[in-house]
């Protein structure tokens, strides 16, 4: 599903562009798919064939094309909803190219798709999906391209070199997006320096190998320091282990910084996820004062969530300064928390404390960091425990919010359960490669992870919304529960 995914968001991206025009046109984003077909004819990928096989994954292709058809694209395209989610699922069938080009009031595309030698009637020249006054459609030996009317030199010059290239791609997806043209409102929100990006995903033995490199607009300046892994915190079953460093440097963590009163940016935050409940997804910040950080951030967040009409919430924040623990009680099983961590120099949070000895995580993870200078984040999950983990605190989130919940028979639930035996592992580096350049490497079964997975799913079948209620501080007794302890 990985495909289906990024060609979306991509072109959803684009398709939202709205700002007051640049001096001339530019290449804002380029693309080259190599089509579901060929995936599915690729026989070393024996994991995302399984995954591209299931009914479920097919229920659930119908439904991103069908949301992707009415997520702005239709008045940009001039395609009806109905004809643009053909097009699409037409399209992203054999390999295709797609430009997006323009100035960013206007931004004009062409998607060339090759077809074999029989193609649907719809991509006919004439074809009754491509009936529309913002549109043109051309025939160029076995590609079809349909492009924004009028066109001009950047778009006529890319349709002669794409359609002249006999060559058959041997990547699955790569792209690149110039995004110092695109306006502020689209760009990536969790990294705002960042100028440009280029991704090549292929494949890698049994599986999906990507490779990126990001640029930024200015330089890093990033503060590496040596590794200080918080292993006393972190304990086995592990499903998932992330580690980042100085991370409100290169992501977009100055509102976070000021929500929890944060004294000094953290020179260092882990997330790990323990397969022993459902919510035990934690985590730990580098803080050199940590009493001192954990009662600003305690007083800060009673404060700015504390019960008003306007701010509908599930459960109440508690900040007790004799257990040195802020907790959100009220809530059904969860019982998010921050507090002093078992390292020094860390505070350490989750959904779920654990109660009862525990084993520490493995030396051998931790030395997958351990002594790497150039290091930024690395990640490594099993991706079905991850997922699972995700599409609870998801759910948990919405209830926090007074949202609603999907049925258990709901198109997005069906998919991720179904899809959830067959993910395998992933693991993910960024390393610093120049004073404003990053390159990140990825190898995984099917090209994506978990957060790719949930993210999609949420999207494509959001949560209803339920009316919301005053929240009422809650009068009864919160009882953490106890977990076995884990096999040492």
């Amino acid at each position: 599903m990985n495909y289906r995914r990024a060609w979306v968001a991509l072109w959803a991206l684009c398709a939202s562009l709205n700002v007051q025009a640049e001096n001339g046109p530019a290449d804002l984003l380029e693309a080259d798919f190599a089509g579901a077909a060929a995936l599915r004819q690729n026989t070393n990928l024996v994991t995302l064939r399984e995954v591209m096989a299931l009914a479920e994954s097919a229920a659930m292709a119908g439904e991103v094309l069908q949301r992707s058809g009415t997520a702005g694209l239709s008045a940009w395209t001039g395609f009806a909803p109905g004809d643009l989610s053909l097009v699409l699922r037409e399209a992203l069938e054999h390999r295709c190219r797609l430009l997006v080009s323009g100035p960013t009031n206007s931004p004009l595309f062409a998607l060339a798709v090759q077809f074999p030698a029989e193609r649907p009637a719809s991509w006919k020249t004439g074809g009754a999906a491509f009936t529309n006054e913002l549109t043109q459609v051309t025939e160029k030996g076995s590609w079809v391209v349909i492009q924004s009317k009028p066109g001009h030199t950047n778009l006529s010059g890319w349709v002669d070199k794409i359609t002249a290239d006999t060559n058959d791609t041997q990547a699955v997806l790569t792209f690149s997006a110039n995004l110092d043209h695109w306006p502020a409102a689209v760009r990536p929100g969790l990294m705002p320096g960042l100028s440009a990006l280029q991704w090549s995903s292929s494949v890698r033995g049994d599986g999906i190998r990507s490779l990126a490199t990001l640029r930024f607009g200015t330089n890093l300046n990033l503060h590496l320091t040596p590794w200080n892994v918080p292993t006393n915190s972190i304990i086995d079953p592990l499903v998932a282990f992330s580690a980042a460093q100085d991370p409100t440097a290169w992501l977009n963590g100055a509102e976070l910084l000021n929500r929890f009163a944060w004294s000094k940016p953290p020179a260092q935050a882990y997330l790990w996820s323990v397969s022993l409940s459902p919510f035990m997804c934690n985590g730990a910040v580098s803080a050199p004062d940590a009493q001192a950080q954990l009662d600003a951030t305690g007083r800060a967040l009673v404060e700015r969530y504390k019960p008003a009409a306007g701010n509908p919430m599930l459960g109440q924040l508690v900040h007790d300064t004799n257990l040195n623990r802020v907790s959100l009680t009220g809530l059904p099983i969860a019982v998010p928390f921050l507090k002093l961590a078992d390292d020094p120099g860390y505070l350490t949070f989750g959904f779920f404390p654990l109660i009862g000895p525990a084993k520490q995580g493995p030396a051998e993870l931790f030395n997958q960091v351990i002594g790497r200078t150039n290091l930024v984040y690395y990640d490594w999950e099993i991706t079905e425990g991850r997922m699972q983990q995700l599409r609870t605190v998801t759910q948990l989130r919405s209830m926090i919010g007074m949202g609603g919940l999907h049925p258990t028979n709901a198109l997005s639930e069906e998919w991720l359960t179904a899809i959830s035996s067959h993910l395998g592992n992933s693991v993910s580096e960024l390393t610093q490669s120049g004073t404003n350049q990053m390159s990140l490497v990825r190898r995984s079964p099917i090209g994506i992870g978990a957060m790719e997975l949930v993210g999609l799913a949420r999207w494509a079948e959001p949560f209803p919304v339920i009316q919301r209620r005053q929240r009422r501080a809650s009068t009864h007794p919160v009882v953490l529960p106890s977990l076995p302890a884990p096999a040492q």
